[in-house]
């Protein structure tokens, strides 16, 4: 049902804030909805500067060249900033720039310009943490808040088209968070497997210690391994 929601606030909002356990597709959904996109991941040493832009030399001279974030402020295209609880205060202050209402959102570029968004542009954040991991004011910014729980049903998809079963031993997984198969690492055991490896030896490398407990759940959705 999270998925359902995820689809409904990206057709009537412009800032979602989508949040849940790694490897359940929140990036791609994104960027499936919204081709064409931008797409930026954070980290604690981002810094805002290359995110608006810099100068690089050409000939004798340096010339302006837009960021992610100038470059989708212009265009209108929309931005999908992934592991934004993972920003340094510097860059959780630019978003507040960049996820303000569009009537108001600008920004001054170091060039002493200042931009708005051109009609069209939108931000959806992904994280693995809750929102109370941001900044309050941050935070208040977004539209929409949607956790996810399970994975993104067009994964859940690929992977029973590749080994029939193995997308719902994953889906049914995440019943207990705790013991939630990786869908990456799913697509990994899947990836060696084609290549030669047997299966059991694909999950073993894929899955580590955890090998046996996805065999017990693949066996129990109907998987020969």
């Amino acid at each position: 049902m999270s998925w359902d929601k995820f689809t409904i606030a990206m057709q009537h909002v412009h800032r979602v804030y989508l949040w849940g356990p790694p490897g359940t597709g929140k990036s791609y959904a994104a960027m499936q909805m919204l081709p064409g996109a931008y797409q930026i991941t954070l980290h604690a040493d981002t810094v805002a500067q290359e995110l608006m832009g810099h100068y690089v030399p050409r000939g004798g001279d340096f010339v302006w060249h837009d960021g992610p974030i100038a470059a989708a402020f212009r265009s209108g295209r929309p931005l999908v900033v992934n592991e934004i609880s993972r920003a340094s205060g510097a860059v959780q202050d630019l978003m507040l720039a960049i996820c303000d209402d569009p009537a108001i959102a600008a920004i001054t570029l170091p060039t002493t310009e200042t931009i708005r968004p051109a009609s069209g542009f939108r931000v959806i954040a992904t994280s693995n943490h809750d929102p109370a991991s941001l900044d309050e004011a941050l935070r208040d910014r977004f539209d929409a808040i949607i956790q996810v729980t399970t994975p993104h049903p067009s994964l859940v998809d690929y992977l029973n088209s590749r080994l029939q079963g193995l997308g719902n031993a994953v889906a049914d997984s995440y019943q207990d968070p705790d013991r939630a198969i990786s869908p990456r690492r799913a697509l990994t055991a899947l990836a060696l497997w084609q290549k030669s490896c047997d299966l059991r030896t694909a999950l073993e490398l894929a899955f580590g210690v955890r090998a046996t407990d996805v065999r017990l759940a693949l066996r129990a959705a109907g998987v020969r391994v």
